[in-house]
Parts: C-alpha cells; sequence; structure tokens
C-alpha cells in the first residue's frame, strides 16, 4: 500500500537483470511514462487535503523494477468513498475530488498549489464554457422559432421554418411543447415544405414523450403526398408494436400505410378512432 506520505517508498525497486529492463517496446515506454506521470502528480495530489490517501491497489515487475507507482492506483480518505481504481492517479483523484470533497466539513489543504484547487478551477470553467454555449443556443433557437412562427403566420412556410419546429420537438420539454402546434399547423398549411430527410427525423419520435404529434405530423405530409416512405411505415408498425400510445399509433398507421400494399396485412389489423391532436 501506498500511504499518505509514504508513496512510492512501499515499492522496494529490484537489482533487474538486462532482461527485465531492456524490453523498450511501445507497451513500456507508455507504462514508464505512466508512472513518471503518477509519482510527480503524488505530492500535488496530496496538498489537497491532509486527509487524502493514495494507495497501490496492484502492481506488478515492473512497478518493482523502477520504484514507480505503474499499476491500479486507490485514492480514499475517511470521510469519503472510493468508486473507482486504475492507472491514472490523475483520473482517479480528479474524480475522487469531485464526488467526495466539495463542501466537505473535514476538508483540511496542505498548501495552496495543490491537484483539488485545479480540479475544481476546471470544473468552473467547463461549467463557465458551457453556460455561455447553452445561452448562445437559447438566443439562436429563439431567433429561429420566431423566424419559422412568423412564416407560419404569414403562410410563407419553407422548409427551414419546418425543420425548425422538428428539431425543437428533440430539445428540452419546454422547447418541445412550444413548438408542437406550429408543426401541426405547417403539415396542414404546408406539407409539401416536408423533405423526406425531415419525416425521417420525425420518425424517431414515433416512439417518444410526443409521439402524437410526430404521428400525426407524418401521416397529413404522407395523405398530402399519396405515399409513404418505406422506413416511415416501419417506424410506425413499431410504435404500434411497442403499445407507445395505442389508440394514436394505430389510426396513424393505418393511414401511413394506405397506398403501401407490401403492409396491407398489417394494416388491416389496426383500425382504431382519430386521435384528438388531429381533430384539433
Amino acid at each position: 500500500m501506498l500511504g499518505s506520505g509514504r508513496i512510492p517508498s512501499l515499492i522496494t525497486p529490484l537489482n533487474p537483470g538486462p532482461a527485465v529492463l531492456k524490453k523498450e517496446d511501445e507497451s513500456y515506454s507508455r507504462s514508464i511514462e505512466i508512472g513518471r506521470e503518477n509519482l510527480r502528480l503524488l505530492p500535488h495530489v496530496r496538498r489537497w487535503c491532509r486527509h487524502i490517501e493514495v494507495e497501490m491497489a496492484s502492481y506488478g515487475l515492473l512497478a518493482q523494477a523502477t520504484g514507480l507507482p505503474i499499476g491500479h492506483l486507490r485514492v480514499k480518505c475517511q470521510h469519503g468513498i472510493t468508486l473507482s481504481e486504475s492507472s491514472f492517479l490523475a483520473f482517479e483523484a480528479r474524480g475522487f475530488i469531485l464526488h467526495n470533497c466539495v463542501g466537505c466539513v473535514h476538508h483540511e489543504e496542505v498548501g495552496q498549489e495543490n491537484f483539488g484547487r485545479d480540479v475544481l478551477a476546471e470544473r468552473e470553467r467547463g461549467d463557465a464554457q458551457k453556460a455561455t454555449a447553452d445561452a448562445k443556443r437559447r438566443e439562436l433557437r429563439e431567433e429561429a422559432f420566431e423566424a419559422a412562427a412568423a412564416a407560419l403566420e404569414t403562410r410563407r412556410i419553407t422548409e427551414g421554418s419546418v425543420n425548425g419546429f422538428i428539431l425543437g420537438l428533440f430539445e428540452d420539454e419546454e422547447e418541445a411543447c412550444r413548438c408542437e402546434q406550429p408543426l401541426l399547423d405547417a403539415a396542414r398549411l404546408g406539407p409539401e415544405f416536408f423533405s423526406d430527410a425531415a419525416l425521417g427525423v420525425l420518425s424517431d419520435g414515433f416512439t417518444g414523450a410526443h409521439a402524437e404529434v410526430c404521428l400525426t405530423t407524418a401521416r397529413l405530409v404522407c395523405n398530402h403526398r399519396k405515399s409513404v416512405p418505406g422506413d416511415l411505415v416501419g417506424a410506425a408498425i413499431r410504435a404500434v408494436e411497442q403499445h407507445v400510445d395505442p389508440p394514436l399509433g394505430g389510426e396513424c398507421c393505418t393511414q401511413l400505410k394506405t397506398n403501401f400494399a407490401a403492409c396491407q396485412d398489417q394494416a388491416q389489423r389496426v383500425r382504431l378512432p382519430v386521435s384528438s391532436t388531429d381533430r384539433a
């Protein structure tokens, strides 16, 4: 075990024969590199908290031959929970600190220059970058929705506005709900602006939370086309088989299979009433 203050002294270097250290292949070199990095990082991890310990869960001849911490390392503390072990101290220490140390009342830094501060600073930077990216996406999504809604209101529907409503169904729940009715309206007013690719994306939602809107929209568009893409039929059939909203799935499946001769047998087995969404 390599405990606090004792790393790597418990790995007693051997006096290796030439056969042990002569192997300079890629695997050997990489192991040495990992061991050196673990050894370099070790005091940095220790300075994070006086309670933190690192131990070798297992090691082999190469660790004994070099005295380097090469093997499976485990980070632990009497006040925390160890969730994993691996050959990479940075990975193990980062996971342990984020899971156990944030807000810990027992935390006692040994020195200000430590690995824990680096980990928390990295997380703060990541959170800030994510917040900025999310804000940009929300702004862009809002602009796209407003443009699509304006096109719908003036009945100048475009393929781009249709795609915007479809993609909105796969965003967060608030955005998805906002896009439901405009998408249905677009399917009624401008079904010709729904491309095969758009229908393919809609079919991904046949078994999701907004299956009713996806199925009804696809049926309206296919009724206008007087034809149904084969993969769309297959997706509708799978929706019925998975018992996702069976009344709607059955009705839309029946409608989608109209004029699709290869699926007439399945279509005859499904005869259910029109959904409330379609009557709206």
